[in-house]
């Protein structure tokens, strides 16, 4: 393992700071932005160019505008206006764009600040980026003076120190870019490079050991094939006042897909390290990255596959027996089969979800279980969904562009030489209730006595029970 921890100060890769362009530079054919933050974490200085002239630029968010202010053609400092998100902009297009940003104004409407110290500051690049419509490969350079840092979702660019490169992304949710003072590592796991940033607040805790847990967090997920599915994911660590309702270290945590994958987690840093270590939201939230993003009418299947694998590569890692494992997924499949059993999953993802939120979460891994159970038995043990998903990450990850279910499903099943997934969506996407999984876990040996999970090693598939958690 290699781990970089740099503990307010600027990250080793921004330390070569170069000039701001001057207006006669030549850039690649790709749109190219200068960022300036100045010391005091007020304003940020913009100027983007762009190979060709442009004529449609905007921002993602519609709020932009509130913060952005002094936009002109830097090539003859002719004043834009904006329309909602949109630059107004006459003629035959600007080639050089240039505006200030009032970063605190951004900052105090961004809700991930609640928690953090005046040292540093969290604005989502949809409110401070205009960029054309056709941007792929746009590159950022930010200029920083030491030792205050930024860490963004976008990838770094090796032989450019200080520049990122954003790509094409489904635009889940906004992705933060944080500036200023805060603890910044860089951590190897099988198949990635993590690069994890720790928001300064006022909350106490060890760095090192928050790093070295979200390290291992995201270690499990490797289990699932061998490697990690991203191979250099950013990971945001934000601290909060107190910890959740379920009394648990990780508040809530999310993945945003937006110019690269990132991963927020909202920890409380004062708890004692071995909650963070019994608690589930990381590897879940890591585990979304097997998958493309899915559409919310298919949220139920994106959901099953976390909340699948978290407990299968937990007892995998360790960190489960198997019996605590299956004992989880027993319990959950029950909470989903009394959660609005009128619905079908599909109507159940459609409509207020979050009113049928157990079965959002569980029939989609009832679902998975049962084909991963039917892949494995059915090739002896030579398929399961650990197969079939490091195919996908092979073809298709990460995705550019929002995936529905069917597509997802379809995709896995062009991978085996005869269709489970979709035989399996097709009986219970649309029906009302929930998979029977009883039969199913009787034949992995998976008993229950008096609520309680017994694991029967002489059950007829409990080489396939332990093939999947591990023991």
């Amino acid at each position: 393992m290699r781990t970089i921890i740099i503990n307010n100060n600027c990250p080793l890769w921004l330390l070569p700071l170069l000039a701001l362009c001057s207006p006669g530079q030549v850039f690649a054919e790709v749109p190219h932005y200068v960022v300036h933050i100045d010391k005091k974490l007020q304003t940020l200085q913009v100027e983007g160019r762009f190979s060709a002239p442009q004529r449609s630029i905007s921002a993602r968010s519609r709020d932009a505008s509130r913060y952005v202010s002094n936009i002109v053609d830097c090539e003859t400092d002719k004043p834009l206006r904006t329309r909602g998100r949109h630059l107004v902009i006459s003629g035959d297009g600007i080639t050089c764009l240039r505006y200030r940003v009032d970063l605190q104004k951004a900052a105090r409407a961004d809700r991930r600040n609640a928690n953090l110290s005046s040292e540093n500051v969290i604005a989502s690049p949809a409110v401070w980026l205009y960029r054309p419509p056709d941007d792929a490969g746009t590159e950022v350079r930010f200029e920083i003076d030491p030792p205050m840092q930024v860490a963004v979702a976008w990838q770094p660019v090796n032989d450019k120190p200080g520049s990122y490169k954003i790509s094409d992304a489904p635009g889940s949710s906004t992705s933060a870019a944080v500036f200023g003072r805060f603890t910044y590592a860089e951590t190897l796991i099988p198949g990635a490079l993590l690069r994890i940033s720790i928001a300064s607040s006022s909350a106490t805790g060890n760095t090192q050991e928050l790093i070295e847990w979200v390290r291992t967090a995201a270690s499990h997920v490797a289990l699932a094939y061998g490697e990690f599915p991203n191979e250099s994911p950013s990971v945001l660590l934000l601290p909060t006042a107190n910890a959740s309702s379920r009394n648990s270290a990780v508040r809530f945590g999310r993945v945003v897909r937006d110019g690269g994958e990132s991963i927020e987690l909202f920890v409380n840093p004062n708890v004692a390290m071995d909650e963070f270590y019994d608690d589930w939201t990381a590897t879940h939230e890591f585990s979304h990255l097997l998958m493309p993003y899915l559409s919310p009418r298919h949220r139920w299947i994106s959901e099953g596959f976390a909340q699948y694998y978290q407990n299968v590569l937990l007892s995998r890692a360790g960190q489960y027996s198997p019996e605590r494992a299956w004992q989880e997924i027993v319990e959950g499949l029950d909470r989903g089969r009394n959660s609005s059993p009128n619905l079908s999953p599909n109507e159940a993802s459609s409509g207020n979800w979050r009113a049928s939120t157990m079965k959002v979460y569980w029939s989609g891994a009832a679902l998975l279980l049962l084909a991963d159970i039917e892949l494995r038995q059915r090739s002896n043990g030579s398929e399961s969904l650990d197969t079939v998903l490091k195919k996908l990450k092979a073809c298709c990850l990460p995705a550019a562009d929002m995936w529905n279910g069917i597509r997802l499903l379809e995709t896995l099943d062009s991978f085996v030489d005869e269709p489970v997934f979709m035989p399996l969506y097709h009986e219970h996407a649309n029906a009302a209730g929930f998979p029977d999984t009883d039969g199913a876990l009787r034949r992995l040996g998976v008993i229950r006595e008096n609520g309680a999970v017994r694991l029967k090693d002489d059950a007829e598939l409990a080489s396939l029970r332990q093939a999947i958690t591990g023991g």
